[in-house]
């Protein structure tokens, strides 16, 4: 169940109402140069692969850099902000029908499970 969780965050219908532009002025504001597109693809293909693998097998896999630091701590957590803010949008029918769980349920756990997990794996 979690990993379809991670799987609709990944979503491209998902994510085009994930706020990145955000994530990019925040990032730009501490002096790198990032384009919201490219965030949204690092979301989508990386961060959320390794979040996958955290959640399917308890930890993040060593070669992903997820833990070697690739990106900082404060990186990881405003991405995490950023994705989860709109999570009404993702598709919940979806996963209640392949788990047989309320959507609300589902909600439930992703709000007061799940995201308390991730802050903590993401060093907060």
């Amino acid at each position: 169940m979690r990993v379809a969780i991670v799987d609709a965050l990944a979503d491209p219908k998902y994510t085009s109402a994930v706020d990145f532009q955000a994530v990019a002025a925040s990032l730009s504001a501490e002096g790198e140069v990032v384009i919201w597109a490219k965030l949204s693809y690092h979301w989508r293909e990386v961060l959320s692969a390794d979040l996958r693998a955290y959640v399917r097998d308890g930890g993040f896999d060593k070669k992903t850099g997820a833990e070697a630091g690739a990106l900082t701590t404060a990186h990881r957590q405003g991405f995490w902000d950023a994705v989860i803010k709109p999570y009404d949008k993702a598709d919940w029918k979806a996963i209640e029908q392949e788990h047989g769980m309320s959507t609300t349920k589902l909600k439930h756990h992703f709000r007061v499970v799940m995201c308390k997990e991730v802050k903590k794996a993401c060093g907060k």
